[in-house]
C-alpha cells in the first residue's frame, strides 16, 4: 500500500518496491524495507499491468492506493472493504 506512482514503470512492465508503509495510532510512516532482500523490482503480468495503467492515467504523482479522499487505507479498512470480499 505504500506504493507511489513513480515506482510504477508502465513502458518496462515494472514496480519498484523500495518503502513500506507503517499506521501507528493513526499516523501513517514511510519507511524503507527491513531489509536488502525487500528492495526490489518486480515484472508485473499483462493484466496487471494493463489494470496499473488503467489506474494510474489520470494520477498526479503521489500514492497510488487510496480511500476516496485520497488517503491511505487503514489496515483495518483495509481488509473490511478491499481484502475479504474478495476471498468471497
Amino acid at each position: 500500500l505504500a506504493l507511489e506512482r513513480e515506482d510504477f514503470d508502465t513502458a518496462a512492465g515494472t514496480v519498484r518496491i523500495a518503502k513500506t508503509l507503517d499506521e501507528r495510532a493513526g499516523v501513517f510512516t514511510l519507511n524503507p524495507p527491513k531489509s536488502k532482500t525487500g528492495l526490489r523490482t518486480v515484472s508485473l503480468p499483462a493484466f496487471a499491468l494493463d489494470a496499473v495503467r488503467r489506474l494510474c492515467a489520470d494520477r498526479a504523482a503521489g500514492p497510488v492506493f487510496t480511500t476516496a479522499t485520497n488517503t491511505y487505507f487503514t489496515k483495518t479498512n483495509f481488509i473490511r472493504k478491499e481484502w475479504k470480499p474478495l476471498l468471497v
